[in-house]
This record gives structure tokens, C-alpha cells and sequence, in this order.
């Protein structure tokens, strides 16, 4: 009987219209940015290469969604370029790629609960976009 109260407990996050238009708004922006990221992602054959097109989808769709920890990965990678073989700055890398991981999951999770609520918003964005 737990599981079904789990389901339950999952019901959409309230989210107001504005929100909703902000949130399509970036979900069209990131599907025209991204769109070459997502064939990667739709074409990958190898765990590999869908680990590597997962990446590069997160990080695409990370620069609209999660600017701020988009930011924090692209300069522990501008500041690890230099340096050979540094455990410190791969650990950083992995640090900053996870939390922007995390932070891109939420917005997707939230971007899903302002679909459900408000889909005439999103239709009317990806017109735009």
C-alpha cells in the first residue's frame, strides 16, 4: 500500500502562468540550441556515446536552464585546461557536472508539472521557437 501513497504524493508542484511561460520559453530556446545535442542523444549506439551525448545534452540545455551552474562547470573547465593530470580540477569538473546534473533534472521535473498545468503555454512557445 506504500507505493500507491508515493504516486499519490507525486502529484504537479503548483506553478503560476508566468512561470510556465518562462519555463516554455526556455524549453524552446533549448530545443533549437540544442537540437544536434538531442540527435547525439537520439543516435547513440554505445553506452559511450550515450554517456558522452547525455553530457553534452546537459550542458546545452544547462547554459538556459541552470545558467548559474552552468557557469560553475565551464570555468572548472577553462581552469583545468592548463594543468596536466590534476586530480583536484577532475574532481572539481565531476563536482560542478553533477550539481548542474541535479539542478537540470529539477528544472525537468518542474518544466513536466507547468506542461501538465498549463499546456496551452508551452504550445504556443514552441509555435515561436
Amino acid at each position: 500500500e506504500e507505493a500507491s501513497t508515493e504516486t499519490t504524493t507525486a502529484a504537479p508542484a503548483a506553478i503560476s502562468k508566468t512561470e510556465a511561460a518562462e519555463v516554455a520559453s526556455s524549453f524552446s530556446k533549448i530545443l533549437s540550441s540544442c537540437r544536434d545535442r538531442k540527435a547525439d542523444l537520439q543516435s547513440c549506439d554505445s553506452e559511450e556515446e550515450c554517456r558522452r551525448a547525455f553530457m553534452g545534452m546537459t550542458v546545452c540545455a544547462g547554459q538556459f536552464m541552470c545558467p548559474l551552474q552552468h557557469s560553475s562547470l565551464m570555468a572548472s573547465l577553462e581552469n583545468h585546461s592548463g594543468e596536466a593530470n590534476d586530480e583536484m580540477g577532475e574532481a572539481k569538473i565531476d563536482t560542478a557536472f553533477q550539481v548542474l546534473g541535479e539542478c537540470v533534472a529539477n528544472y525537468d521535473k518542474r518544466a513536466k508539472d507547468a506542461r501538465e498545468q498549463f499546456p496551452e503555454v508551452f504550445d504556443e512557445a514552441l509555435k515561436k521557437g
